[in-house]
């Protein structure tokens, strides 16, 4: 079921210089394709009637997808809700799937929506220039670039890729450094696609989801798995040209030794980063991962991570950077003092695949020195205290990205909006946030652990301080409940 709304929606792939700007059908009105290479790109569509949106850069068309995307009643996720994977074209084509996250079996539909308003495609750089830190023939082999340089930015920052006889570029969503030698990264967030004549559709049969690992190796390891029961489609590996290319707008603050003694900056500062809005990634044992979800509770810091696949991890071995055969989600919580808790879960049932693991790594923790402007705050009345609902309109019209701080009393939650929209029906902004999953404090110990029966909970977050919240079990996906979160403070911040 897809949601009915009147507004405009902002789809997150990333970032905002004015780039091309169409009409539903396709004609250009300013900018030009070519200014795609190696950016981040983020896309506003201004539509009348049917839709939402939110994505990432995958012909002189250029088509970008998302599958961060649940269906909505227009002020909050649906009981059982819809996963909405978008993909959106330079043409004015937007093709859009639809199935349930309610049970493991689901029917699949695929439509053509039609665009009455104008999608304009916003991006933002991420290097000096758009020449990649590193390139590599077939055989892995070094065609341009330092890998030295790449090997710094694949442990302290942000990758992102292209293949360079395909046209597919993609973000990376985490790394993995064996022996510091070989770099590893997955792509995780795809669905199977199809060529046009004209441009890139969803494919008709079979419905597939894909997991890429990209070594610098030339290797590539591809999982597929069908998207109507979560079954192995397919499991192949090959080798690929390709370019690197590395967000050159991150920078450490913070350090700890494997007992977690403070070895490099200062947690005061580090806090302070995450409070002001900042994103997040953390470095240890050869990880680079994104954080997801970040808990700030006095003097402690917790990193959730949630986009990471298991590795086989039997290095030297060709295959180390691969998937499992039966693949596995692993879900992180990373701690300040140390500590990291580790849940492996196998994709087709959400079964642990083996006991939780905590351990203490030496840890490194990196944050995106971009500006965060604190844009809008509402108070637990939903009473407007920074701001005004005018400046956080104009944001989104003009690309913005946000991340949110929800406040109770336990302490602060930030994340990152996944998609954004304004409704012209009453005036509001909403967001959704989806990529977190069930955690709770140990009474024993100042550490975050998940819960046993773990569910994905899913926020839509309104410019009038309503915090929404759905949670979904998944290993049974069985609903568990709706919730409106009580006597809630929400904290704006904008990457214009």
């Amino acid at each position: 079921m897809s949601s009915n709304h009147d507004g405009s929606e902002l789809m997150e792939a990333s970032l905002w210089r004015l780039a091309v700007d169409k009409d539903g059908e396709g004609r250009r009105h300013k900018g030009t394709e070519s200014w795609f290479e190696s950016k981040r790109v983020r896309i506003r569509r201004r539509v009348r009637g049917r839709g939402r949106s939110g994505l990432e850069p995958t012909l002189r068309t250029i088509c970008s997808s998302s599958i961060w995307f649940f269906s909505d009643n227009g002020t909050q996720i649906d009981t059982d809700a819809d996963w909405l994977p978008t993909l959106v074209c330079t043409n004015g084509e937007v093709s859009r799937l639809n199935y349930t996250s309610a049970t493991w079996n689901r029917a699949v539909g695929n439509n053509d929506l039609q665009v009455i308003g104008q999608i304009a495609w916003y991006t933002k750089a991420t290097q000096c220039d758009n020449k990649p830190v590193y390139s590599q023939f077939v055989d892995g082999s070094q065609s341009q670039g330092s890998i030295d340089k790449l090997m710094r930015l694949a442990k302290w920052s942000e990758l992102r890729a292209n293949m360079r006889d395909r046209g597919f570029s993609f973000l990376l969503q985490n790394q993995k450094i064996y022996n510091n030698e070989l770099i590893t990264a997955q792509s995780l967030n795809h669905v199977s696609l199809r060529y046009t004549r004209d441009a890139v559709k969803f494919n008709s049969e079979p419905f597939y989801s894909w997991l890429s690992v990209w070594s610098t190796n030339g290797r590539r390891d591809v999982s597929r798995w069908f998207v109507e029961n979560t079954t192995l489609y397919s499991h192949n590996n090959d080798f690929v040209s390709m370019d690197w290319y590395g967000d050159q707008c991150w920078r450490r603050v913070y350090s700890t030794d494997s007992a977690g003694r403070s070895i490099y900056g200062s947690l005061d500062e580090l806090i302070q980063m995450v409070q002001l809005g900042h994103r997040v990634r953390v470095h240890f044992e050869g990880f680079n991962l994104k954080a997801n979800g970040i808990r700030v509770l006095g003097d402690l810091v917790v990193a959730q991570t949630v986009e990471e696949f298991s590795r086989r991890d039997n290095y030297p071995e060709f295959d180390a950077p691969f998937f499992n055969t039966r693949a596995r989600v692993v879900y992180r919580l990373v701690h300040s003092s140390g500590v990291v808790k580790t849940y492996k879960y196998f994709l087709d049932n959400y079964a642990l695949s083996e006991s939780d693991e905590t351990s203490k790594f030496a840890i490194d923790w990196m944050v995106d020195t971009r500006p965060w402007t604190k844009v809008y705050r509402t108070d637990a009345s939903g009473q407007v205290t920074f701001g005004s609902k005018f400046e956080l309109q104009d944001a989104v019209a003009k690309g913005a990205a946000f991340r949110l701080s929800i406040e109770q009393d336990e302490g602060q939650f930030l994340t990152e909006a996944d998609n954004v929209r304004r409704s012209f029906l009453d005036n509001e902004v909403y967001v959704q946030a989806l990529k977190h999953v069930s955690d709770q404090k140990l009474t024993s110990a100042n550490e975050y652990i998940l819960q046993r029966d773990v569910f994905r909970w899913s926020l839509m977050v309104s410019s009038g301080g309503v915090v929404t919240i759905n949670a979904r079990r998944l290993a049974s996906k069985s609903h568990l409940y709706n919730a409106v979160s009580p006597a809630t403070n929400v904290t704006w911040f904008m990457n214009a």
